[in-house]
């Protein structure tokens, strides 16, 4: 009789449904503000968080600039960061009769990492 070998399954996070997007809230209730357009009704929220990690050598190379009045190269990870969120959300928003409108953005950083929050509604055409 062959000895049974045990597979391990790979545990992913989230739902089982793969048509299913977690940076999506399908609920009309939720809403960051009026439409800016007309004819358009909300259909949700989306929501995207990206990260980009602080190098101590930049931090050091950063603070060092500053000391001299240069700007450093803070400006640059932020616009790293701003611009991978805005590529993901427009990357996710593939359907030309959704659009995303009254997006705020959020940008918060610690010793080592730059994060950037976008939250937006999203509206169709009616």
């Amino acid at each position: 009789m062959a000895k049974k070998t045990k597979k391990n399954k790979i545990k992913k996070g989230g739902s089982n449904n793969t048509n299913t997007n977690i940076n999506i809230i399908n609920n009309r209730r939720f809403t960051t503000g009026k439409p800016t357009y007309k004819n358009m009704i909300s259909k949700g929220l989306v929501h995207i968080t990206e990260a980009v990690g602080i190098n101590i050598a930049r931090d050091i190379g950063s603070g060092f600039a500053n000391l001299f009045g240069s700007a450093g190269f803070e400006s640059t990870l932020y616009d790293e960061v701003k611009k991978k969120a805005f590529d993901k959300l427009s990357s996710m928003m593939t359907n030309k009769k959704l659009h995303v409108g009254n997006i705020k953005i959020d940008i918060e950083t610690d010793k080592s990492t730059i994060f950037c929050h976008l939250v937006g509604t999203i509206y169709m055409k009616q």
